[in-house]
């Protein structure tokens, strides 16, 4: 009887304790009703769990603990480029290494198109990218745009930041030759290295692409037959014995053109030389002799 009445088919007089008889058409609708509804309630809880699992599986750290690591350079560029292609709110970069024209002419075109549609970009460059053609063509355009461009001494680290939620950076573990890289999506570990690229970024120097204001005379016939030689990889002492001089000759007259360059380190200093900027002063007769008015 306790069943029939689960079940609908019967009632209980709570009084009397007497059962009777249910009207079965609407004991029949009323179960079927019910069971309908907890058939429907229990498609949707499983829907939210379908839907919890995916949000699980979504999460930077559900797989290899926000990390993967690309063996090869090829990965790395194809998953760079997928990152950039996807960024909304701002890319950071920062480039201790030299760029060929080639990838730059590739880069300005999707830089610009990103800063079309409201994507920061903040991009860090070597301080001797200012002594060379390409790169200065590259920061006009992208300043122009919008974009903002710094140069900075060695060392800082390389890396590309996209959105503040994806990461890349090299993998000095793996084999150099190689160009391993790591892509990094775990939260804390992204928040760290945005703080490394904005210390980074605050210890470089803003730049628009203009070259730098060089006066004639830059150097002296001593100091082109010294430049020759340090382009060439000899040590300073051996280039202050071959020139006759004593070595803190030769550093105040590196400090001399670094002041009048406005550059800080030998790497800039050899980019000028080698350089269309520096094509005048190469020119001229690099011949020793020259008195020597500093000891």
């Amino acid at each position: 009887m306790d069943e029939l009445v689960m079940l609908g088919l019967a009632h209980k007089n709570a009084i009397l304790g007497i059962y009777s008889a249910s009207d079965f058409r609407h004991a029949e609708l009323t179960y079927i009703e019910h069971a309908y509804n907890d058939a429907v309630d229990a498609l949707r809880r499983a829907g939210q769990m379908s839907h919890l699992v995916r949000e699980f599986e979504a999460l930077p750290t559900a797989a290899g603990g926000g990390f993967e690591l690309m063996s090869v350079h090829q990965d790395v560029t194809v998953q760079t480029t997928k990152a950039l292609d996807g960024a909304t709110t701002i890319v950071r970069a920062a480039h201790p290494l030299t760029r060929r024209q080639e990838i730059l002419e590739r880069s300005i075109v999707h830089n610009l198109e990103s800063l079309e549609r409201g994507v920061e970009r903040q991009t860090i460059y070597l301080e001797s990218a200012r002594l060379r053609a390409e790169e200065r063509a590259y920061a006009a355009k992208l300043s122009a745009a919008g974009g903002q461009v710094r140069t900075a001494l060695l060392p800082f680290e390389r890396m590309i930041i996209v959105d503040d939620r994806v990461a890349f950076i090299s993998d000095h573990a793996g084999d150099p030759d190689k160009k391993p890289g790591i892509k990094i999506t775990h939260p804390s570990l992204v928040a760290f290295l945005v703080r490394v690229f904005h210390q980074q970024w605050e210890n470089a120097t803003p730049w628009m692409g203009e070259a730098p204001a060089v006066p004639a005379g830059v150097t002296t016939p001593r100091t082109r037959r010294m430049l020759d030689r340090m382009v060439e990889g000899v040590p300073l002492k051996s280039i202050a014995k071959e020139l006759d001089v004593s070595l803190s000759t030769v550093h105040a007259d590196l400090k001399r053109i670094y002041s009048v360059l406005e550059i800080k380190s030998q790497m800039a200093l050899g980019a000028w030389w080698l350089s269309d900027a520096s094509a005048a002063e190469r020119a001229q007769d690099p011949a020793q002799g020259e008195p020597d008015l500093t000891e």
